[in-house]
């Protein structure tokens, strides 16, 4: 990875207090990257108010609320960090703040992405600290519109591709409307894109949180998961 693309150094580990556990619990480390460009835009208030109902959903689950660690990021002629990845709690749905760009034609994913898994490599590190065991990090990419590809795109698929392939992450993309857009299959580990509406989101969301859910019950991934759970939606290779 060049220079010029990692642009930012990894951050110091988190305090003390943020990783006190006593019942050293196993965390699940999940991120939402979402697409804030163009015909997303259109639906900024229903976007954020299911991004709202899934923090409230796993706040008041006492299992997710303990061992869920949450970032979210957005994508559109930039990437915006709006939560770092931590314990949700049950303050963050009052203060989520989503800024929409509806001008932006092809949002910019890949430095998206770069920031997100900077940030999964800089929370495990902070697990292995603090010897707290966790679950494979699962990346959910929310996309409405073809990312941006130029060099640094076809580095962050490799990146990717490597990650997922020595299983440090999983990356799980799903296009939201009508669009088949192909470049989200690069980023997955077998082609595999999960396409839905607007309308769906919400569940689409839920789902997510179930298969956490589940994902305690076995060693199984969100992604196998999310494959025998999935009903309101389509997928497609």
């Amino acid at each position: 990875m060049s220079s010029e693309f990692r642009f930012r150094s990894q951050r110091e580990l988190v305090s003390d207090s943020d990783l006190y556990d006593p019942n050293k619990l196993m965390r699940m480390p999940l991120c939402l990257c979402i697409d804030t460009s163009g015909i997303m835009g259109e639906y900024s208030e229903q976007l954020r108010g299911d991004i709202e109902t899934l923090l409230n959903d796993i706040c008041s689950d006492e299992f997710l609320n303990n061992c869920v660690e949450l970032g979210i990021y957005t994508f559109a002629s930039q990437w915006k960090k709006v939560r770092d990845i931590s314990i949700v709690k049950d303050t963050d749905s009052a203060t989520l703040s989503l800024s929409f760009d509806r001008g932006t034609k092809h949002p910019d994913l890949a430095f998206c992405l770069d920031e997100c898994m900077i940030d999964v490599e800089r929370r495990k590190k902070d697990y292995n600290v603090k010897m707290i065991n966790y679950y494979k990090p699962h990346i959910i990419v929310l996309g409405a519109a073809e990312p941006l590809k130029d060099s640094a795109w076809e580095e962050i698929v490799n990146r990717v591709g490597h990650k997922q392939k020595n299983g440090a992450l999983s990356v799980i993309p799903i296009v939201i409307g009508e669009e088949k857009l192909e470049a989200y299959k690069q980023i997955t580990e077998d082609g595999l894109v999960y396409k839905g509406h607007i309308s769906d989101l919400k569940d689409i969301l839920k789902t997510v949180k179930n298969s956490m859910r589940k994902l305690s019950e076995s060693s199984a991934t969100i992604y196998g998961k999310l494959n025998s759970m999935v009903s309101s939606w389509d997928k497609y290779l």
